[in-house]
C-alpha cells in the first residue's frame, strides 16, 4: 500500500516523504519551534517583531515567523502549537507562548482580523500592532540577525534530530519535506 501510494504520488507530480503517524506530522512539528523561539526572542527584548522577522527572511526563508503566523492565524497556529504540545506529552521546548495565547485572548488573529503581531490595511501589512509591542519588554540590546537565525534554527535542527531518532522520519525526508512545504532554502540537516 505505502509503495503504490508513493508511486500515486509521483505520478501526480508530487514529492512523497515517509513519515510515521504522529502529533503534527513532520512538517507542523519539525518547524514548530520556528514560532515559538521568536516570541521568546521578542520576549527577551532581542529585537522587534520586524528585526526579528527580517533576521531570518536575510538568510533566505521566505517569511518571518510573525508574518508567517498573522498569515496563517494567530489562533489556528496556537490551536496547531497546543495539539503538538498535549499530543507529544507537554514537553517544555514546545510550550505555548504566553505573548500568542494572549495576543489570541484579545482577539487579534492576524491579516484576516487587521492585526496581529502586525497591522493590516486592505490585507497588506502596514507596521507594528502597538498592542503587540505593548506587551514586550523595551529592548536594551537587541542580538545581531545571526545569533537570532542560529538560535531559532538551532531549536529546529533539534527538533528534526528528535524527530529521526523516534522513526517519525529519515533525515532525507525531513529536510525534503520541510524546503518543499515551507520553501526554505534547505531542510534542518542541510543547513
Amino acid at each position: 500500500a505505502a509503495a503504490a501510494a508513493r508511486d500515486l504520488a509521483v505520478a501526480l507530480g508530487r514529492t512523497p516523504v515517509a513519515v510515521k503517524d504522529g502529533p503534527g506530522f513532520l512538517v507542523n512539528r519539525v518547524v514548530r519551534s520556528y514560532y515559538l523561539v521568536a516570541p521568546r526572542l521578542a520576549a527577551e527584548g532581542a529585537g522587534t517583531f520586524t528585526e526579528l522577522d527580517a533576521a531570518l527572511t536575510a538568510q533566505g526563508l521566505p517569511m518571518g515567523p510573525f508574518t508567517l503566523m498573522d498569515f496563517i492565524g494567530l489562533e489556528v497556529n496556537l490551536a496547531i502549537t497546543k495539539s503538538i504540545f498535549e499530543g507529544l506529552g507537554r514537553p517544555e521546548r514546545l510550550t505555548p507562548h504566553w505573548l500568542q495565547e494572549k495576543l489570541v485572548a484579545m482577539g487579534f488573529k492576524g491579516v484576516k482580523s487587521a492585526a496581529g503581531f502586525y497591522l493590516y490595511l486592505a490585507g497588506k501589512k502596514a507596521d507594528e500592532n502597538p498592542a503587540a509591542v505593548s506587551l514586550v519588554p523595551f529592548r536594551k540590546r537587541p542580538l545581531e540577525p545571526a545569533a537570532v537565525f542560529a538560535r531559532v534554527m538551532e531549536a529546529i535542527r533539534a527538533e528534526a534530530e528528535l524527530m529521526v531518532r523516534e522513526g517519525v522520519a529519515s533525515a532525507a525526508d525531513v529536510d525534503t519535506a520541510v524546503l518543499l512545504a515551507m520553501n526554505f532554502p534547505k531542510g534542518p540537516f542541510a543547513w
